[in-house]
């Protein structure tokens, strides 16, 4: 039996879902959970030997809105790939892939599971034609419009934000939680107005910088040091300077100075 006969025989088994979730507040409607809906479906996709499984996810779109108390509203939309599988491997049964978007919203962290539990309930639901009534998207998006939130949308990732630590340059990305925009405006923050990747940020939150100036010659360098056969971070290179000789000092004039000392 092909997947596409066991995905029949589970809609013989599993038609109409009645609602079970209720969404008060604007907009105040019912809708299906993703708790009801695997719970229907999997005893089905057992007897029937079928198995689901996520193989690819992308973070389509990230976006802030601020809600009427004030409150940061994060939120992701994101494409997933599901493998339906035949779990008694016969013969004539390839895998199927079904591709589903989902998008989450929360105040806090939450944000991208909820958009993994969407993505994964309208999987199941679109795939073994599950109706549960009336479309609950229009609602959600009358409940939207009623929100009067302001939005702040912005790609993913940019091409033209790149991390400004010498020698890295990796794109600025969005996350789950944080927008690009929020992104950018706390490394600025953190990082005396530099914007830098995740990496460096922790770096120069830690004390560590890419450029010093050296107190005799006035020259800059930086981010590391190289003296004799060794290679100092900076802030390890400042360390050891201002133990030694009292100060920040390039290499060529740690050299100088010692033979001075040494004279």
């Amino acid at each position: 039996m092909s997947v596409a006969s066991k995905v029949r025989a589970v809609m013989k088994k599993v038609g109409y879902l009645t609602k079970d979730g209720h969404m008060q507040g604007a907009g105040n409607y019912r809708y299906l959970s993703a708790e009801k809906a695997v719970g229907e479906l999997q005893p089905a996709f057992t007897a029937e030997g079928l198995v689901i499984m996520p193989v690819g996810m992308e973070i389509v779109e990230t976006r802030e809105d601020t809600t009427k108390s004030g409150n940061v509203m994060h939120n992701v939309r994101i494409r997933v790939v599901y493998r339906l599988i035949d779990a008694d491997e016969q013969k004539d049964s390839q895998p199927q892939e079904i591709m589903a978007f989902g998008e989450g919203s929360d105040t806090g962290d939450k944000a991208l599971a909820k958009a993994m539990t969407n993505a994964y309930k309208y999987a199941l639901l679109q795939t073994c034609m599950i109706s549960s009534g009336d479309d609950p998207d229009h609602t959600a998006s009358q409940e939207a419009t009623a929100s009067e939130t302001h939005s702040r949308a912005l790609p993913a990732q940019s091409d033209s934000l790149r991390c400004e630590w010498p020698d890295c340059g990796k794109p600025i990305k969005a996350t789950a939680t944080f927008s690009l925009e929020k992104i950018v405006e706390l490394s600025r923050k953190k990082c005396d107005g530099h914007v830098l990747c995740f990496d460096h940020r922790r770096d120069y939150q830690a004390g560590e910088r890419w450029e010093a100036t050296c107190e005799q010659c006035e020259k800059t360098f930086g981010p590391t040091v190289k003296a004799g056969e060794k290679t100092y971070l900076l802030s390890e290179w400042i360390a050891k300077c201002s133990a030694e000789l009292g100060g920040v000092f390039c290499a060529a004039c740690v050299v100088e100075l010692k033979k001075k000392a040494a004279a």
